[in-house]
């Protein structure tokens, strides 16, 4: 029983992984399919239950948001913990700024 417990939190893991890698897809996926619904609904049964359908499916895609789409979209890749993901972002962040003010320098004397 232990054992179904660990491989059903692992496939959540697994899910949850893949969602947030690809939200931004799922949320497009929502918005076609509801439009989509819509449309077919209207055309063959009429205006009311399309536009029941059209609530239903934003009401789908604000739930979606609201607990998917509230995490930053930073992925580092190939960094085992927190000490080395906040060295990776220190000095991504400091390449950056460099870049930025060498951009304002440049522009600032022509």
């Amino acid at each position: 029983m232990i054992v179904i417990y660990k491989k059903l939190a692992v496939l959540k893991d697994i899910i949850s992984m893949y969602i947030s890698q690809h939200r931004n897809h799922l949320s497009y996926i929502f918005g076609f399919l509801t439009a989509l619904s819509f449309s077919l609904i209207y055309l063959n049964y009429g205006v009311e239950l399309a536009l029941l359908v059209l609530l239903v499916g934003i009401l789908l895609f604000e739930v979606f948001n609201h607990f998917f789409g509230s995490s930053p979209e930073i992925i580092v890749m190939g960094v085992d913990n927190e000490q080395d993901i906040m060295k990776k972002l220190k000095k991504t962040m400091s390449e950056v700024i460099k870049e930025k003010n060498e951009e304002k320098s440049k522009k600032d004397k022509d």
